[in-house]
């Protein structure tokens, strides 16, 4: 009984928080601000739904030690890899198998990884004639982490026989190895008006 006034009482202070949130973002000139106000919105809809899934995301930054990401300043470190799907693989098959099976092999050797995206590209139609155009790549692959160190790190446990072997053997299935290209990169966001 207690637990559920408790549980009440913090709805009503988020409520409350959530309406003074709001109504500073609209007043205030900064459609920026406004949004990140708007966003609060799924407290005043559903809070008792919404807040397990928060808690759990900061859970998992803070246990990976990942720094938040803020107005396109991370300070994190960067690593893009341009991937061709094997010869002989579907555009379908690759995206499939990069997501079910590939993606989180990977992810269960990279306890240091903070974010992982994968970006298929789409074949080219030229505008003009309407010729398709294959592209040179079929992913263009995100690796993020806190720093450096969790890179070089991260890269010497994948260096391993036994994980090696696991990886190798798994890109085979997926990846033309002979065009993968790794970059680091730094990366600057511009902030548009």
């Amino acid at each position: 009984m207690q637990l559920d006034n408790l549980d009440s009482k913090l709805c009503r202070y988020a409520h409350m928080f959530v309406a003074i949130l709001l109504i500073w973002g609209f007043m205030n000139t900064s459609i920026k601000k406004c949004m990140r106000a708007m966003i609060m919105i799924p407290f005043l809809i559903n809070f008792g739904s919404f807040m397990p899934e928060v808690l759990a995301e900061q859970t998992v930054n803070s246990e990976r030690n990942c720094p938040r990401w803020q107005d396109g300043e991370s300070g994190m470190f960067k690593v893009v890899a341009l991937v061709k799907r094997r010869s002989g693989m579907s555009v379908e098959e690759f995206r499939s198998y990069y997501e079910t099976q590939h993606a989180p092999l990977a992810l269960s050797y990279m306890p240091k990884l903070c974010r992982y995206f994968r970006r298929f590209v789409d074949r080219q139609v030229d505008a003009a004639t309407g010729e398709v155009t294959e592209p040179g790549y079929d992913s263009v692959s995100e690796f993020w982490f806190a720093s450096r160190k969790d890179y070089e790190e991260t890269m010497q446990q994948l260096a391993t026989p036994e994980i090696k072997a696991v990886m190798d053997e798994d890109e085979t299935k997926l990846f033309d190895r002979t065009k993968m290209i790794i970059l680091e990169v730094d990366e600057f966001e511009s902030v548009i008006p």
